[in-house]
């Protein structure tokens, strides 16, 4: 059998292209809710900031470990306990049978879902709607809560060391469940949830070393919901010895540094980027965050209050632009990191923060009036209000723009739009800054962005600068592999992943770019090594095992091909693709009766297309 595929590459090409920014098949489900960097292998890495750091506080070096809130209680137990309440102290957690919100089964995908409960576990489960009792159904463990309850739950399970996202959330607001953010059918069974996208909704994480996606047997160690030493640094030194300066407090930071603990989670930005040499969990309270993270925001979006979170609401806003240093607006000059204050307090309390500032010149409004709006007489209620989410379902988000009048809010023309750095770049970091806005451009790429030729032009010279200058620098290499993929030149896009993998060989995101460009170039044992290698690294994430096992077919290497069509339908029991194309290994390998049962399973997945499913399987039975 030949190597090669029977398909025009140009086909393929023009195929694959189209898919990647149609369905976000290709790196698209990798990319954009995640950060999926890794440190780069260069022989020259920049200087560890941590090392670099010569303030006043011990626990910024690297040498200090995490200890864990447990060894906080002793001294400071008010704060440990109030903490608890709070929705970070609360941002995720074990599931338990007795406290997961009813659900009553709901349908959506054209399947139906249900949550069950056996012995200690919590299942949720997706079945083909209608069926009394389903010919199949697809069972997710919910092991862990997601997120505090404020505004919803969604859920996390362990499959074989890799964490799933499962399809449905708990939406507290309106008391419902639905589709968990973002999913359509080909998540399914599962969303793949790398140590990047847990970094802001945990107090840390033990992945597997070199591998972001898989996780030891306690994924978390230190605790599964944000702790004391996420905001105040590691405390084994201030446990030993509690002397001034053993941890950080950010209360007494220079402002930048203050609002940069909150910043390592809150400032999300379009797209963020560890710097050269950085790894996920380098970043300690006391240090700058751009010291250890490179965010890019959308400068067209600025007008728009809805549209960048609420950190760049904050800094577009008159009360902090306005405030002097010394006196810096921030987020603890509103929020307490602490406690949050209870829904009786919630007015009087904010009234309190805006008085700090604006006690000498209150509101231009009679309080007669304030009060016909608003019997508490809240700030909040006209200069903060409330705009449904963009990017989470039955759901409000708090305008930080903190507008004198909320009417003039004012909407970005259409157009393409300007990737802007956060943080002001430091002297001498210029050609690292060049380097990180090749990758963002890169990332943006498949953001959905009416600007993908322009940021991929952008974004070559860039990483091909970086890359002249630090050849070791990896994620250059894939972020240049897939610009030039993107472009159609997809020999010397190949070439960069390979140099990649040549130093990782278990790269995810290089594998995945070798995967689909050696398919652009109809090199079909390139790809199914590829293929292969990334079903061991992440053997749970949807596409992987599908086009490993539709590959292996289109070969003709139909043992092989079964192997993997099997294991695809026990990942997926209620596809109706992952039927089908195990329904022809078995026709090809002779084995009528065995695929006669599987087409029986598939009609009762109930499948849209039945008719056309018939004609298929007519076809494939002569």
């Amino acid at each position: 059998m030949s190597s090669r595929l029977l398909l025009p590459k140009q086909l393929i090409l023009a195929t694959v292209i189209a898919a990647l920014l149609a369905s976000g098949v290709w790196w698209v489900a990798r990319l954009l809710p995640t950060h999926t960097d890794r440190p780069t292998s260069a022989e020259d890495t920049p200087t560890d900031p941590r090392l670099a750091y010569s303030g006043p506080y011990l626990n910024v070096a690297s040498s200090v470990r995490y200890v864990g809130d447990s060894s906080c209680v002793d001294c400071h137990a008010d704060y440990v306990r109030r903490f608890a309440r709070h929705p970070m102290g609360r941002s995720i957690h074990a599931v338990k049978t007795d406290d997961h919100p009813r659900a009553e089964p709901f349908v959506a995908l054209g399947l139906r879902f249900e949550v069950r409960s056996k012995g200690s576990r919590v299942w949720h489960i997706a079945a083909p709607e209608g069926e009394g009792r389903p010919v199949a159904e697809l069972a997710l463990p919910a092991d862990y809560v997601i997120g505090s309850g404020e505004r919803g739950h969604s859920y996390l399970g362990f499959r074989d060391g890799q964490a799933l996202q499962t399809p449905i959330s708990y939406y507290t607001r309106k008391g419902v469940w639905d589709l968990s953010p973002g999913f359509t059918s080909a998540l399914v069974p599962g969303r793949p949830v790398p140590a990047s996208c847990l970094f802001c909704h945990s107090n840390g994480t033990a992945e597997r070393p070199g591998e972001e996606d898989r996780f030891e047997a306690d994924p978390f160690p230190h605790g599964a919901s944000i702790g004391c030493e996420r905001c105040h640094g590691p405390a084994e030194i201030h446990v030993k010895t509690p002397t001034p300066g053993s941890i950080v407090n950010p209360g007494k930071l220079p402002w930048r540094l203050r609002e940069a603990t909150c910043e390592q989670c809150h400032l999300q930005g379009q797209v963020r980027v560890l710097p050269r040499g950085r790894g996920l969990y380098d970043f300690r309270p006391g240090l700058p965050l751009e010291s250890c993270w490179a965010v890019y925001g959308d400068a067209a979006s600025g007008a728009d209050s809805r549209a960048v979170n609420h950190v760049e609401q904050m800094h577009q806003s008159r009360c902090f632009s306005k405030s002097p240093d010394e006196k810096k607006l921030g987020c603890i000059s509103c929020h307490d990191p602490h406690e949050k204050p209870t829904k009786a307090s919630r007015v009087d309390h904010y009234r309190a923060r805006c008085l700090n500032c604006h006690q000498d010149k209150g509101c231009s409004i009679d309080k007669a009036e304030r009060e016909r709006k608003s019997p508490g007489d809240s700030c909040i209620e006209c200069h903060m209000p409330r705009y449904d989410s963009n990017d989470i379902p039955h759901n409000a988000a708090t305008n930080h723009r903190i507008p004198r009048r909320a009417t003039r809010e004012a909407m970005p023309e259409p157009g393409d739009s300007v990737l802007t750095r956060f943080h002001p770049v430091a002297a001498g970091e210029e050609a690292e800054e060049r380097r990180n806005r090749g990758i963002a451009l890169v990332r943006r790429l498949f953001s959905g962005k009416r600007s993908q030729q322009r940021d991929t032009a952008l974004a070559l010279p860039l990483l091909e600068t970086a890359i002249a200058a630090h050849p070791g620098d990896d994620e250059a290499w894939v972020g240049r592999g897939q610009a030039l993929t993107f472009m159609g030149q997809a020999e010397a896009g190949l070439a960069a992943f390979e140099t990649a993998l040549k130093r990782q060989p278990r790269h995810e995101l290089a594998l995945a770019g070798k995967a689909r460009t050696a398919q652009m170039l109809q090199d079909t044992k390139a790809a199914i090594d590829a293929w292969k290698r990334l079903t061991d690294i992440s053997p749970h994430t949807p596409g992987y095992r599908e086009n490993l096992a539709t590959l292996l077919a289109a070969v003709g290497r139909w043992a092989e091909a079964r192997e993997q069509a099997d294991l695809w339908v026990r990942q997926a029991p209620i596809s109706v693709p992952a039927r089908q194309l195990l329904i022809r290994c078995l026709l090809e390998q002779g084995k009528t009766d065995e695929a006669k049962r599987e087409f029986a399973i598939a009609l009762r997945l109930r499948p849209i297309d039945r008719d056309v499913l018939e004609t298929w399987f007519a076809t494939q039975s002569k």
